[in-house]
């Protein structure tokens, strides 16, 4: 199912309410967690995806449902922690002005998804709009690490991204991809205006943590299948 690129277009306009968007955010999070809690639905959906992904997620033998099940609550839980640390490092480092731009997008993929995803009700589904939100946080730590003279991110998510893509299923994450890819682009005109005016500084504090930079997903044994 391709996602028409115009329900992605955002107001340029940067609007200062990503702390408040964040915690709106957790708050959709518990909802949709106190109400899967128990649902049968959402054990099934998970046996599913535990049936599908054997080709490409490695779990644990015997564990299959226990850790696919704790990975994408994780997976969904990290993204309000991960969105407010980089705006809080991002704010430390004079980068908010670029770096707002895109985080309202990323917000925006949960609180106001496309309408293909509006459709979609449960904790389960928040993976969708997680995995859109996380893959533009991956692109934004990319191309500020130059800035921060490190990752904005408190963890690598970029290993659980490729697995949350064959958890979703490779053409509609590859459409949701695309999306992402459009949002970012739509941003082009601003993004150049703020940075021929940006004065970033690097934050020593980011450097030293990205030496024990964890990444989201190995603790809870969850792995790439990889096929030489």
């Amino acid at each position: 199912m391709a996602i028409p690129q115009k329900n992605l277009v955002v107001s340029g306009d940067v609007k200062p309410m990503i702390p408040e968007k964040i915690s709106q955010i957790r708050s959709v999070i518990a909802q949709e967690k106190a109400r899967t809690d128990g649902d049968r639905d959402f054990n099934y959906w998970m046996l599913e995806k535990a049936v599908q992904v054997h080709h490409l997620v490695a779990l644990p033998q015997g564990q299959e449902f226990d850790a696919l099940s704790k990975f994408v609550v994780a997976y969904i839980d990290a993204l309000p922690d991960c969105l407010e640390h980089f705006h809080r490092v991002a704010e430390q480092a004079n980068l908010s002005p670029y770096t707002d731009l895109f985080l309202n997008l990323a917000t925006d993929f949960v609180l106001a998804p496309p309408a293909e995803l509006e459709l979609e009700v449960g904790f389960g589904h928040l993976m969708d709009e997680a995995f859109m939100a996380h893959r533009l946080l991956e692109e934004l730590n990319d191309r500020c690490l130059h800035y921060l003279g490190g990752p904005g991110l408190p963890v690598d998510n970029s290993f659980a991204n490729v697995i949350v893509h064959g958890l979703i299923g490779d053409e509609f994450a590859n459409d949701l991809d695309l999306a992402v890819h459009f949002a970012i682009e739509s941003q082009a005109a601003q993004e150049r205006a703020v940075t021929a005016n940006l004065h970033a500084k690097p934050l020593q504090a980011v450097a030293d943590a990205a030496k024990d930079w964890p990444t989201l997903g190995k603790e809870l044994m969850v792995g790439i299948r990889f096929q030489f």
